[in-house]
Order: C-alpha cells, then sequence, then structure tokens
C-alpha cells in the first residue's frame, strides 16, 4: 500500500535542501554620458557587478526608472506611457565594442507585446504606477496636467524587453563576474512629438521634456567562493545560455496602393514569432496622434506570410470577417494559446482591433471614456512560426530563414493611407559567456 506525501513519515523529517552560501543585494546604476537628456540624446550605462568575484547578475529584478520633466508654453493636458520615450534599445559587450543586441522603433514594440502579453488586472495594479497608463483605458498614457514655468513631473519604472531584462527573466543568472570588461546598455530617446500626446481639446502648447535620475536597477547575487568554484568546474568556464532577442525590420506602404510584398530580411537558425505593425506616416511626429501604439487595419483584407517560396500560412488570412476574427487569432498564438483567455491574457478588444483608418481620430481628451476606443486602434499582423511552441517546453522549434528572407503579401480591400509597416522577428539566439577569456558573445 503507498501512502500519500502528507501521511508518510516513514522517511523521517521532509526537509529541503540547503541553498548555497550567497548574498543578494541591489545595485543602483547610474548612466556615464551626463545627469539630464534632451530628446534625440542616448542614455549610457556601464553595467555594476562586471568582474567582480563570484558575481551573477539576475535579470528579474533589472528595471529602468527615470524622471520626465515636461514643459509648455500653455498650460495643458497631455499623456504618455514609460516607453514612448525610448527609442532605441542597444546591448554591447566589451565596453561598447561587442554589439549582443539591437532593437530600433522599440516603444512601437513594447506597445504591441504589452498588448499581447498584459491583462486588466496588471493594468490596474502595476501598469498605472509603473508605466503612467490611464486607469481607464489601458493601452493609452494617463493625461496629465503640464504647467508653464518649472513644468511637471513624471515618475516612471520599466522592465525592458531585453536579454538584461524580461527575455532571461526567470531563466537564468547571468555569470557577470567572468567579463574582463562591463556590459553596455545605451537608451536613444524619443522626440517630443513621438512621445507626448496632447488630446483633442487639451489647451497645451510649445511641448518639451527632458529627463533626469535614469538608473538601471540591478539585482546581483553574490555566492560562496566553493560554490563558484564547483560551477566552473561544471562548465570548464564557459557559460552558454539561451535566449530569444528581438529586431525590428521597416518597410513602407504608399497611400492608394492596393496590394504590397515586404521583405523582411531576417537571417536566423530559428525564427519564433513576426509581429507586423501599421504606423500612419503623418502621425509619427505629430503630438495630435498616438504616435507608437495606433496600428490602425489600414483596409486590409488578407495577409499571408511566406519564408523563400513557402507558405507560412496555408491560406490568406482574412482581416475582414467578424472584427478580423482570423487575425486576432492568430495574433493571439504569439504568446500563449488562441482559446484559452487564461493562458493567454491581452489588452486588444474588439472596439479598437479591427479599426480600418485613425486619420480622423485624434484622441480626446480622456477621463469619461471606456477601456478601450477607436483614436487607439490595435491592429496587429503576426506569425507564430514554432511547430510545437505551446507544447514543447524548452524546445527551439522555430523556422530557420538562414537560407530564405521572410516575405508578407498584403491585399489591401480599399485604398490605404500611406504608413510604416514595421515587422519585429524574434529569434532564438546562443549567448556564450568565457570565463577563460572574458568575452560575451552571440549566436542566431
Amino acid at each position: 500500500m503507498s501512502l500519500p506525501k502528507a501521511l508518510n513519515y516513514s522517511a523521517g523529517a521532509q526537509t529541503k535542501q540547503s541553498a548555497v552560501a550567497a548574498v543578494s543585494s541591489s545595485y543602483a546604476c547610474k548612466p556615464i554620458t551626463g545627469t539630464t537628456w534632451s530628446p534625440g540624446s542616448t542614455i549610457s550605462f556601464d553595467l555594476g557587478g562586471c568582474g567582480t568575484r563570484s558575481t551573477w547578475l539576475d535579470t528579474s529584478g533589472t528595471f529602468l526608472s527615470f524622471d520626465v520633466t515636461a514643459t509648455t508654453t500653455t498650460a495643458g493636458t497631455a499623456a504618455c506611457l514609460a516607453f514612448d520615450f525610448i527609442r532605441s534599445l542597444t546591448v554591447y559587450s566589451s565596453a561598447g565594442s561587442f554589439m549582443l543586441e539591437s532593437i530600433t522603433e522599440y516603444a512601437a514594440m513594447h506597445g504591441a507585446i504589452r498588448d499581447l502579453c498584459s491583462d486588466r488586472n496588471n493594468h490596474l495594479t502595476s501598469d498605472m504606477l509603473m508605466l503612467g497608463s490611464d486607469p481607464l483605458r489601458s493601452r493609452v498614457g494617463r493625461a496629465q496636467t503640464i504647467a508653464v514655468g518649472a513644468g511637471t513631473v513624471i515618475r516612471f519604472a520599466i522592465p525592458l524587453i531585453s536579454i538584461l531584462g524580461t527575455l532571461t527573466a526567470g531563466q537564468c543568472f547571468l555569470p557577470i563576474h567572468a567579463l574582463n570588461n562591463s556590459l553596455r546598455i545605451e537608451i536613444g530617446l524619443h522626440s517630443t512629438a513621438n512621445a507626448f500626446t496632447i488630446p483633442t481639446g487639451s489647451t497645451a502648447a510649445g511641448l518639451a521634456y527632458t529627463v533626469t535620475g535614469a538608473t538601471l536597477h540591478e539585482q546581483l547575487i553574490t555566492i560562496s567562493d566553493v560554490a563558484q568554484s564547483q560551477i566552473h568546474s561544471m562548465c570548464g568556464g564557459k557559460y552558454d545560455f539561451n535566449s530569444t532577442v528581438w529586431r525590428a525590420h521597416k518597410n513602407s506602404i504608399p497611400a492608394g496602393q492596393r496590394t504590397a510584398t515586404f521583405t523582411i530580411p531576417a537571417r536566423c537558425d530559428s525564427v519564433r514569432t513576426v509581429l507586423t505593425c501599421q504606423l500612419v506616416s503623418a502621425h509619427r511626429e505629430t503630438t495630435a496622434f498616438l504616435s507608437n501604439y495606433a496600428r490602425p487595419k489600414n483596409n486590409i483584407s488578407t495577409y499571408q506570410y511566406r519564408i523563400g517560396a513557402s507558405y507560412a500560412n496555408p491560406v490568406p488570412v482574412d482581416c475582414v470577417t467578424g472584427n478580423a476574427l482570423n487575425a486576432y487569432m492568430e495574433a493571439r498564438k504569439c504568446f500563449g494559446s488562441a482559446v484559452s483567455g487564461e493562458s493567454s491574457p491581452t489588452l486588444l478588444t474588439a472596439n479598437d482591433y479591427a479599426v480600418d483608418v485613425s486619420g480622423a481620430l485624434a484622441p480626446t481628451l480622456w477621463g469619461t471614456m471606456d477601456f478601450s476606443k477607436a483614436d487607439a486602434p490595435s491592429f496587429l499582423i503576426a506569425l507564430e512560426a514554432q511547430p510545437f511552441s505551446q507544447n514543447s517546453g524548452a524546445l527551439i522549434s522555430g523556422t530557420s530563414t538562414l537560407a530564405n528572407s521572410i516575405y508578407l503579401d498584403v491585399v489591401y480591400a480599399a485604398d490605404p493611407v500611406a504608413a510604416d509597416v514595421i515587422s519585429y522577428v524574434e529569434a532564438d539566439a546562443l549567448f556564450t559567456i568565457d570565463a577563460n577569456i572574458g568575452t560575451f558573445t552571440v549566436r542566431f
């Protein structure tokens, strides 16, 4: 007869194993490029702890905080989210001499991934504080009164979609003790018009901003010398780990052109996900519209991805019927189950997903609006490229694009407006930190 564990006392006390001796500490990393930054400038950090004996980086505790001081010549309300200010993100090893990761059009990517991976509860309990999102409308920034003169200070904290952030969080600690030089992360800032939205009805004019107090918060783990020696012996000082990386590829659609084939020249051994969005060209550098996460459907009728000559979608994906339900389900598959809301949270709704053109839908003063609205369209074209993604656990099962580019064939039902068509490709990568020579390298 077998007894359940709760009743089995024959084996004595059921104790947990003791952890290795270790100390956890928080480190506030300050920039190496000044104390105040204006739109278009770059904030650079050299990570602390690199080369320090037995020190590991816990990326689940890494986040960026900064203060935005917004000023106007005429007081009024304006809105923004934390990621609206980030134009690009680049990570280097060897104190800036070897590029490990580079993401352009970062704000639009962060917004798209947040739409697919977050939910209303997280928005209410976290994003309102960290990102500055509106309590009534989770996809837009909270409208704040910007004062004349000294201006208004807005504080943000944001996790970064990076190998030094969410992409490795919870998977491994990075052995930064093995590096000869610091890791460097560079954050490029957006223009004022791209970062802020002034809703229709606001009296704000002459808006400008500066960033101060930028801090990269690190969680460092220092283990005992005995444990460090054992780990080093097991791997010979060569630490290999897998992570995904994101890259942006930009195309454009002219006004009135009803068919198009967009080339996405991503050369990777294992592509996991492709997310494509359309951002209206005329709205990208104006405060009258949501520059980074207003993604209209722009009259798309169908789309179909192909890799080389082979179609990844067996048939063109319908973007018209039932609020573009087929396209919506394709997007939901990228980060979870298409049929289970519990395992695949989202901020997308029928009210904003299938909106064709935001041309006449400038955001109005919010505060009494619904959870979603058509002035912030959220349409996404998506490809989930892993055959075993939902059941594979840690298996790498993406599609190889080493020999062929990815192509996106699009048919428009009516004349589109001119738009930037940006495709974000997520791919598996192998990273190696070699303690014998102190380097950090990557292979895609």
